[in-house]
């Protein structure tokens, strides 16, 4: 009996740290097709996941040479849903 409570408590306490943490991020492929360096934007559509067909706005610190119109590209951005037309920050590149 005390085995069985002990199992359900654990349980509980897993259950509670699990859900308090989420992941708001998204890992996608996307094609460049346009990149604005005045004000650090890419024009991109998404290939991947949920963003597949939408026209995104990626905005980035620091824009890089794997930038180049019509590229294709995996990047991960700060949202885990898409919209079209949607301004998301560029957390990381992977040519």
């Amino acid at each position: 009996m005390k085995l069985k409570v002990l199992l359900i408590s654990f349980s509980i306490i897993i259950a509670f740290f699990s859900t308090g943490y989420s992941i708001d991020e998204l890992y996608i492929k996307v094609k460049v097709e346009s990149v604005d360096k005045a004000s650090n934007t890419i024009h991109a559509t998404g290939l991947t996941g949920p963003c597949k067909g939408y026209h995104l706005i990626l905005k980035s610190h620091n824009l890089k040479a794997e930038f180049v119109r019509g590229k294709e590209i995996f990047v991960l951005i700060d949202s885990n849903t898409c919209k079209n037309n949607g301004v998301y920050e560029l957390k990381e590149v992977s040519p």
